[in-house]
């Protein structure tokens, strides 16, 4: 199989909502307590949204309000983010298919990470 791509605009469109309400919505009541499905991303062009991360894994199921990008100090995006999946079986399908994947030109790196990663990010 060959690995997505996406190289659609940088920013937001007005139809952006209603790919992350879909990509979200589908899965949320599969999600178990207990299992930790997030996975880190890294080398993301600086423009990525929430948006373009859920159209990169069309097909997998984000867990709702599942994608956090962080910031520098500066406010400006790391090139990094979390995102949560629905089921630890499409975090394990990120992890395995979507590896290197291109996102507008830049290969993506996928690593298994925790709530408790994100949480300390988010301290930061």
């Amino acid at each position: 199989t060959i690995a997505p791509q996406f190289e659609g605009p940088s920013g937001p469109s007005d139809d952006d909502d209603h790919i992350i309400e879909d990509a979200t919505a589908q899965g949320a009541d599969s999600h178990t307590s207990g299992v930790d499905s997030t996975v880190r991303l890294r080398g993301l062009p600086y423009s990525a949204t929430a948006s373009d991360i859920a159209r990169f894994f069309a097909g997998l199921t984000i867990a709702p309000n599942g994608v956090f990008i962080p910031v520098n100090l500066q406010g400006r995006p790391t090139g990094d983010a979390f995102v949560q999946f629905s089921t630890s079986a499409d975090a394990d399908t990120a992890l395995n298919k979507f590896q290197r994947a291109e996102m507008q030109s830049r290969y993506i790196e996928i690593f298994k990470s925790s709530k408790e990663e994100v949480e300390q990010v988010k301290a930061a």
